[in-house]
């Protein structure tokens, strides 16, 4: 599975019929800072706790980070056709560099170029005079950040391809094989059935 593809059938699970379209972007960028910490509480477990890492959770995690990046992208109306006319994650993919950092300093690098994301995100619907900012999101932005989530799944051994297909397995688990958004099953989740769909 390549990002256009997960793009594509994750974004049946967005819910974009009873919220506005500020709702549903700042909820992205919420989304990204959430799974950040989650991110950070995988490896700080075993930093700090001695535990051994979680590769399943691990795994969930980043999927989740690049589910919530393709929601922010598609709210930004970042498409597939180049840049503001936007280009897709996979073709960016190509710039992104092969060494492998520790995850220590992908998560620590991950963090700050998240908070850079997001905050030229609001600073940009915050100065635009427009009602949708021509410009939400640049190139340069998402690159540092899949180049922090790309290292983590290297040093892990993970493929991208695992990665993304976990991730719809695990909406799949939430809310059924039509993967149609639902409130309800979004807040009751049951977190043993979307475990085993990770394995």
């Amino acid at each position: 599975m390549n990002f256009k593809k997960h793009r594509e059938i994750s974004r049946q699970t967005w819910h974009t019929n009873d919220t506005s379209w500020e709702q549903r972007l700042q909820h992205a960028c919420l989304g990204l800072i959430d799974e950040t910490g989650e991110l950070s509480s995988c490896l700080k477990k075993q930093i700090g706790y001695n535990q051994k890492i979680d590769l399943v959770n691990m795994k969930e995690e980043l999927g989740d980070k690049i589910y919530f990046l393709h929601r922010l992208l598609d709210e930004s109306e970042f498409t597939e056709k180049g840049k503001n006319p936007h280009i897709s994650l996979d073709y960016l993919l190509r710039e992104i560099n092969p060494f492998v950092r520790t995850p220590f300093e992908s998560i620590c690098q991950l963090s700050y170029d998240m908070s850079v994301l997001v905050v030229q995100v609001s600073y940009r619907l915050r100065d635009s005079d427009l009602p949708k900012p021509e410009i939400l999101v640049e190139n340069s932005d998402v690159i540092r950040v899949l180049t922090s989530i790309i290292q983590l799944i290297r040093y892990y051994e993970f493929t991208l391809s695992d990665v993304l297909e976990s991730n719809i397995n695990k909406l799949k688990a939430r809310y059924g094989k039509k993967m149609k958004f639902s409130e309800e099953k979004a807040i009751n989740r049951d977190i043993a059935k979307e475990r085993k769909s990770l394995s």
